[in-house]
């Protein structure tokens, strides 16, 4: 398990329209951001950093791979992270994940389909919000944001920590001389956390 740690300034979006809302209401600041799974572990390079501005942070990755192929242990084929985000927001407010990217290289051989996947919950909680997209041949790059009407906010009144796990998986068919194919995953970035009063 790897833990970074900041104090700071955390963009904040109070209006339930984000498009139009001011960004100029109360602050709140991401306190620790702590990472683990198999593409994060604790022996891993990984590396977390938050924004100056607080705005969010970024995970970069150095052996966040998945691989199936001919000699490949079955539990390759799927990698993971997951990053526990602590967010202090002021008494009255609510928090949520408004957008979030991916990016990272894909090598397929033929017959072989990749998937990229992030669960969004809080802790003590179901996930939330689920997306997958698939992931083809050569570079790639996630980039999504939450609908309105889709954003799973924090408990008001309930400090909670931001799970966010993602995740890259390939599946091909079983074959004797199966050629490697392997996803890495680079980086998460854009992870954008917006605000709301919360209701009386």
């Amino acid at each position: 398990m790897r833990i970074v740690s900041a104090s700071v300034g955390l963009a904040i979006i109070a209006a339930a329209d984000i498009a139009s809302a001011d960004v100029t209401t109360p602050q709140a600041y991401i306190e620790s951001v702590v990472f683990a799974g198999t593409g994060c572990g604790p022996e891993s390079a990984t590396t977390a950093t938050i924004a100056d501005d607080g705005s969010g942070f970024r995970l970069e990755f150095h052996d966040f791979v998945a691989k199936v192929g001919d000699g490949v242990d079955a539990s390759e084929s799927r990698k993971n992270c997951q990053a526990s985000v602590t967010v202090r927001v002021p008494d009255g407010y609510a928090f949520a994940l408004a957008s979030f990217a991916s990016e990272g290289d894909a090598v397929l051989a033929p017959g072989a389909r990749a998937f990229h996947q992030t669960m969004i919950y809080f802790q003590g909680q179901a996930p939330t919000a689920v997306t997958t997209y698939r992931l083809f041949d050569g570079p790639w790059r996630v980039d999504h944001v939450v609908p309105v009407a889709g954003l799973a906010w924090s408990p008001c009144g309930v400090d909670r920590a931001l799970n966010i796990n993602t995740s890259v998986r390939i599946m091909a068919p079983p074959r004797p001389d199966q050629p490697v194919s392997t996803v890495a995953v680079a980086s998460t970035d854009s992870y954008r956390l917006v605000l709301k009063a919360c209701s009386n």
